[in-house]
């Protein structure tokens, strides 16, 4: 079934469940603006909402870097990305949308809502549903740089009217002086599980390994305060997923 099938370019799709027995598909839409405007629709057992062409979501004058969706609580889904508008500086934004593709946080040309213009670069955000009321955030963040390029994870949790639940700017998950990069996110009842690729041991043998944090709305850090390993034999270790058992 064509989702977008309009004349012009469409790319970069993707997609979640909506919790409830459909799906939402969102992808990148070249064909207005060298920016590319994110396009979304919802998919359900009779089939996509406006087949072929999708709902605007992200219409503002900025490049949506990264996109990530993930559902939310109320058949909702929630997308963060990376929004670069002013300077080069990369921002966190999100945007909460409902099964009709109504954008509930911001107008599409608003440009969804701040979770952080923290100092230098945020990016590669991930989303994931924590539980019917909260989402959590995690990003790659380059405000603790002091010489060369160091980068640290930090986390921000999200309500349902898209009211931070942390400090402005979220909360760090590992601030190592070494750099820290694209992590990612997933939670269930016991708390969320943040992963990452890390560059403690780097200067001994190029080492490159996995390292994790257990976090809670609360705030709490439930491992060391900056992470634990998962992998660091010699060598690099990369490219990591993962999933919550339930």
């Amino acid at each position: 079934i064509g989702l977008a099938t309009m004349s012009g370019k469409q790319v970069f799709p993707n997609m979640c469940s909506d919790g409830q027995g459909g799906a939402y598909v969102i992808w990148k839409d070249l064909t207005v603006s060298s920016y590319g405007h994110i396009y979304g629709t919802h998919l359900s057992p009779s089939g996509p909402l406006y087949p072929g062409t999708g709902v605007p979501i992200l219409t503002n004058e900025s490049y949506h870097n990264n996109v990530s969706i993930e559902k939310a609580g109320l058949g909702h889904a929630i997308l963060v990305w990376a929004d670069v508008s002013v300077a080069d500086d990369d921002n966190i934004r999100a945007q909460r949308i409902n099964q009709n593709i109504e954008t509930l946080w911001s107008a599409p040309d608003q440009g969804g809502i701040m979770v952080s213009s923290a100092l230098y670069d945020q990016k590669y955000p991930k989303v994931t549903y924590y539980d019917e009321n909260y989402s959590i955030i995690v990003w790659e963040d380059h405000r603790n740089t002091v010489l060369g390029d160091q980068s640290d994870i930090y986390y921000q949790f999200l309500d349902v009217n898209g009211n931070s639940l942390l400090t402005d700017n979220g909360e760090s998950a590992c601030i190592d002086e070494a750099s820290q990069i694209k992590p990612r996110v997933k939670a269930s009842s016991q708390g969320a599980f943040i992963i990452w690729e890390d560059y403690r041991n780097y200067n001994i043998g190029n080492d490159i390994d996995i390292y994790s944090q257990k976090v809670d709305h609360l705030g709490n850090i439930y491992w060391d305060n900056d992470g634990i390993p998962v992998a660091s034999e010699f060598a690099e270790q990369s490219a990591e997923r993962l999933i919550v058992d339930n």
